[in-house]
């Protein structure tokens, strides 16, 4: 997925017209404006922007919502992700899989590229935020274990000894 976070609004046109198939011409005819004003908006040089009313329209003739999901990643907040706490220790082995592969995949984008151009930077950026997303699930799971004062209180325990209070094990109490 791209990272709209980080694209400039040519660029979100550009990659909503690469998806389209379409020209800038074909475009254009379908939006009711010159090839030219269309042309403009593509040119990465060039301070002309489409309208805020242009938006739909340019959606519907390119045929896809590339455009809105980018204006969507320029105001959303970044929200947390809800997660349900660890019932056990592989619910904690297979979220750090996943942060695991994750990593992996940002490992293969770089030794895939000899230059850091801002394109690659910018998937390397959202495959990191994969990273950091699949990092933050294990760090939720874990807090209500962490938070625990005394063993005893973590529901992931599995062995009834491990339930006891420490001090009851060095007593040799039940």
């Amino acid at each position: 997925m791209p990272d709209y976070k980080n694209m400039s609004a040519k660029e979100a046109l550009r990659e909503a017209k690469d998806a389209s198939g379409m020209t800038a011409e074909e475009i254009a005819r379908g939006l009711g404006i010159s090839a030219s004003h269309m042309r403009r908006y593509l040119d990465a040089g060039d301070s002309y922007f489409p309208s805020l009313g242009m938006i739909p329209a340019l959606c519907r003739v390119m045929r896809n919502t590339i455009l809105l999901q980018w204006l969507e990643a320029q105001t959303a907040p970044e929200a947390p992700i809800p997660v349900s706490p660890a019932e056990s220790r592989a619910d904690v082995l297979t979220s750090v899989a996943s942060a695991g592969a994750a990593l992996g995949t940002v490992q293969g984008m770089l030794s895939g590229v000899k230059i850091i151009h801002p394109a690659n930077a910018r998937e390397i950026r959202s495959a990191l935020g994969d990273v950091i997303t699949a990092c933050r699930r294990v760090q939720t799971q874990l807090q209500p274990v962490a938070a625990s004062r005394d063993h005893t209180e973590c529901l992931a325990c599995a062995r009834p000894e491990a339930r006891k209070p420490w001090w009851k094990k060095l007593r040799g109490e039940r």
